[in-house]
């Protein structure tokens, strides 16, 4: 994001330094409210999964953002780190152990169970959103105070095109038609690494997050933040 932003703005990269935190979160926002609006966006959305690890950092540069947490059945998570460990091992060749990725899972599902029911914060179980996008983006609006998506799919992202030179391309689906997507962990894991995986997973608070997680239709505007 800094390098396109300081390439177009004639730059270097090394100016990110001089900046504050909070100073290079306001340019990053800056930046991408300006490129939406510039495609006719209402808005834009940051996809880093590691994000988890430093919502109170976040929130505290930047506290109009609202945070979605997506949250997955365990194994069938792992096995997708896996599976993203296999093809690209140059970036994530380090992350495909067992020990890791239970460790991961239980630290995001936790930072969720923290954060569910601040007001900024909405908790979505994957497999709701995969079932039916369109039902649960229009939930998601309401309760961001946005427009609904009036009965269509959800929009292609489009500002992914300003990164085009710095792409990952792990992501490229996210920019796709929204479907389920099957559990990989019989294709990526042995029986013995399921079971084990199996063993070390915190299921029993992913579940209670579960039976806990509702989008709630009518709420008022996020602004002030509450729990």
């Amino acid at each position: 994001m800094f390098r396109y932003f300081g390439k177009n703005h004639g730059l270097g990269v090394s100016f990110v330094g001089l900046l504050s935190l909070r100073n290079a979160s306001r340019i990053f926002c800056r930046e991408l409210t300006a490129a939406a609006r510039k495609r006719g966006a209402i808005g834009w959305l940051e996809k880093t999964p590691r994000h988890f690890c430093a919502v109170d950092r976040i929130r505290e540069c930047i506290p109009e953002c609202s945070f979605v947490h997506v949250v997955r059945e365990g194994l069938a998570a792992c096995a997708s780190m896996r599976d993203r460990a296999n093809r690209f091992p140059g970036q994530f060749g380090k992350e495909s152990g067992i020990k890791f990725m239970s460790s991961i899972w239980n630290q995001a599902i936790q930072s969720a169970a923290e954060q569910y029911g601040a007001r900024d914060t909405i908790v979505i179980p994957y497999e709701t959103f995969v079932a039916d996008p369109v039902a649960v983006m229009n939930r998601v609006s309401r309760k961001l105070n946005l427009p609904d998506s009036r009965g269509t799919s959800p929009a292609r992202p489009a500002i992914g095109e300003m990164f085009s030179a710095y792409q990952e391309p792990w992501k490229a689906s996210a920019a796709g038609v929204v479907h389920p997507a099957n559990s990989k962990a019989s294709r990526v894991f042995s029986q013995h690494e399921i079971l084990e995986l199996q063993s070390r997973l915190n299921l029993r608070l992913y579940e209670k997050l579960l039976k806990e997680t509702q989008i709630v239709e009518n709420v008022r505007p996020l602004t002030p933040r509450s729990r």
